[in-house]
């Protein structure tokens, strides 16, 4: 044999062995850069969600805080006209609703139906506000009265049913910054 053709046949075989190497090395360093970038994709899928679940849950708490101040207001000291207590219980309501959409979209459905019940609290407060309202009157008024109604809760009780609603709307509340709370402690801390 001429060795000018084995030189030439081992360089072929060298050089097939290099190429084949070299692709099936490219095609694992592909893989693991594909595995990495997924990983690091799903790390950061969690934490922006993380960061906007934590922000609803910010913004909803901080909601309930500005509730029960208001709440508060109506109902302590000096009562002041009935049109300004009215008129912060009716925007109760508002901001119980303005957190629902972040709750709906980042929030456990838990925390969501905790949320929704303090809706529905304030709708109860008001409508023992109302009753208590119509009680006052019912007082100030004499048979024949527009507003005499014969059977009509006192005004102290009328009142006692609006206690006891802010009671009901104290404990949904609650429910809900111990749910948030709780939460909030389960998650992963992500850094």
């Amino acid at each position: 044999m001429n060795p000018a053709i084995d030189a030439a046949w081992i360089a072929a075989g060298v050089g097939i062995l290099t190429l084949a190497v070299t692709v099936y090395v490219s095609g694992r360093t592909i893989k693991a850069a594909s595995e990495t970038t997924a990983v690091t994709l799903k790390a950061e899928r969690a934490r922006l969600f993380w960061e906007r679940q934590s922000a609803a849950y910010v913004a909803s708490l901080s909601h309930v805080l500005k509730r029960q101040t208001m709440r508060d207001a109506a109902f302590s000291g000096d009562p002041g006209p009935t049109e300004l207590r009215l008129g912060q219980l009716v925007n109760l309501a508002k901001y119980a609703s303005e957190s629902e959409g972040q709750l709906l979209a980042y929030g456990t459905s838990e925390i969501y139906r905790l949320y929704q019940d303090i809706h529905d609290a304030d709708q109860f407060l008001l409508h023992r506000f109302y009753e208590w309202e119509a009680a006052e009157r019912h007082a100030a008024s004499k048979p024949g009265d527009l507003h005499y109604r014969p059977g009509s809760p006192t005004p102290q009780d009328a009142l006692d049913a609006v206690h006891k609603a802010i009671g009901l709307a104290l404990e949904a509340e609650q429910a809900v910054i111990d749910a948030i709370r709780k939460d909030l402690r389960s998650l992963p801390e992500l850094r």
